[in-house]
């Protein structure tokens, strides 16, 4: 039910999916996201694993151009917008990493 009543105070799916497009059209790579399910200290709690690929290779054929992995509680964040966020600025300094090691160019 919950999934079918809209909020005035999170984003729309299409929205998230914008900015997830943005992101891919701007570091010219494909993401891939996991939300996983783990218990932590007796409470359930998401983690969250976003994979950067080279844009024209299937997802799985190579090693990922790099990832990151981050804990919703564990960084107090309330929302699965606020992960996907969060996910993306770290995902946005990985690639600069990588770019800078040169072993990715953006």
């Amino acid at each position: 039910m919950a999934s079918k009543q809209g909020s005035s105070s999170t984003l729309a799916l299409r929205d998230v999916a914008d900015n997830l497009k943005a992101f891919e059209d701007l570091n010219k790579v494909k993401l891939e996201m996991r939300l996983t399910l783990v218990d932590r200290h007796g409470r359930p709690d998401f983690r969250l694993n976003v994979l950067a690929h080279q844009l024209g290779v299937e997802i799985g054929d190579q090693p990922p151009l790099a990832s990151v992995n981050l804990s919703c509680s564990g960084l107090h964040l309330v929302s699965l917008e606020a992960a996907l966020i969060h996910g993306l600025y770290l995902m946005d300094f990985e690639l600069g990493v990588q770019e800078m090691l040169g072993k990715v160019s953006v």
